[in-house]
């Protein structure tokens, strides 16, 4: 088997057995890179000569004894995570010679375990697409079909792993940046839970939703990937103080047993009959085949009695977002009429001077504030109480009253 082909797992054994050597794996993949990427597209700059140098200190580490899992595994880097001297630039022009001044948190991890970074990966322009069509540096096609796009907005790191082009890659996930180009290219695609990962580095898109993750060729070297990637960072507010354990520790039991539910959100209305049907099949034969169940399935009912206490709360006020719509139309009609009315009555003064009263009667501009204030407060519940889950709603006290 091709050395390219190789997991995470069975390239770290293969080193730390001195089968093979870190340089040799090294140009293995930077001769992959040169012979696909120009059809595929994934990377936008390959950074070959720091490359070879990490290769040629992670042999020298791990002739010493002290290789870890990730020590030598070649990897391809999301170009909207900072790396030190090496431009960063989010697949855009505005940024094509910006060379960050210091490493993001993940990348430091790289560094520490002695991966090598075989250069940075395409993606939609500062992470806003889902298809890596939107780069400044050119398109990426999607190595098992190149007619079709490999997802967005980390395709390149997605396409990268697909096409033997790097072991792993990072990949950022906002809305489905990790996930989406994952399940296009047939590898896997994780989003960690916010705050396992430092966000310390990465150009943001959505602060509150941004998390970086693996993409790897199976879920044990995602597994692995995600003991080096998860842990606190104090120059991350939102970085989860906490132990997580091994992640890899679980994976020798399978599955067997479990139920996997597949929520009936994700099969409504929009979606492709063809691809329900493909999802469906491919979950229930994975499922069985590890003896376990998978089916669609309604969200459960919280067992906290506070969570379903705002859980009513809140769809309350979506259901009657329509009424208050109406309601907020009707208010502005008002204001509209209001404000015709000045108009006439501002005509009808024409030359005489008007008295106090007539123009606080005639600010239109007051009144059209007001209005606005009134539109601002009720779009902003409804948009809240559409947008968080129910346990952010829980403990949010401005929003438990």
């Amino acid at each position: 088997m091709s050395i390219t082909k190789l997991t995470v797992k069975e390239l770290s054994e293969k080193l730390r057995n001195k089968e093979i050597s870190s340089v040799d794996v090294t140009k293995a993949y930077l001769d992959r890179i040169e012979s696909a990427d120009d059809e595929i597209g994934a990377y936008i700059r390959v950074t070959k000569e720091n490359a070879i140098k990490q290769a040629e200190n992670a042999d020298r580490i791990i002739a010493d004894g002290n290789a870890t899992a990730l020590t030598c595994i070649p990897y391809g880097m999301k170009d909207n995570i900072c790396t030190k001297g090496i431009v960063t630039s989010c697949a855009s022009k505005m940024l094509e010679n910006f060379n960050p001044p210091y490493d993001a948190f993940v990348s430091k991890k790289m560094n520490d375990e002695n991966a090598v970074m075989l250069g940075k990966t395409n993606m939609d322009e500062f992470a806003m697409g889902s298809t890596t069509e939107n780069s400044a540096f050119g398109v990426t096609k999607n190595p098992v079909d190149t007619t079709r796009v490999p997802g967005g907005s980390s395709g390149g790191s997605a396409a990268a792993v697909a096409a033997d082009e790097a072991a792993f890659a990072l990949g950022s996930d906002t809305g489905g940046s990790i996930r989406q180009p994952a399940a296009f290219c047939g590898v896997v695609g994780l989003k960690p839970t916010y705050g396992t990962v430092s966000r310390n580095g990465l150009v943001a898109f959505a602060s509150s939703l941004d998390q970086i993750g693996p993409l790897t060729k199976t879920v044990e070297d995602a597994a692995i990937v995600m003991n080096v990637l998860a842990g606190h960072d104090k120059l991350d507010s939102t970085s989860v103080n906490r132990a997580y354990g091994d992640f890899t520790a679980d994976i020798k039991n399978g599955v067997k047993g479990m139920k996997a539910a597949l929520p009936v959100e994700y099969f409504g209305e929009g979606i492709s009959s063809e691809v329900k049907e493909a999802v469906m099949n491919a979950a229930t034969a994975k499922y069985s085949a590890e003896a376990a169940e998978a089916e669609a399935a309604a969200p459960a009912e919280p067992k906290n009695k506070l969570l379903k206490k705002v859980q009513i709360f809140w769809t309350k006020i979506i259901e009657g977002a329509d009424t208050m719509y109406d309601s907020l139309n009707q208010d502005i009609e008002t204001v509209i009429n209001k404000s015709n009315a000045v108009k006439e009555k501002k005509a009808a003064a024409n030359e005489r001077e008007l008295t106090q009263k007539e123009k606080k009667e005639m600010s239109q501009e007051a009144i059209e504030m007001a209005c606005g204030q009134k539109r601002n407060q009720l779009q902003y519940k409804i948009r809240v109480a559409q947008q968080s889950s129910i346990e952010d709603l829980a403990f949010d006290n401005d929003l438990i009253i």
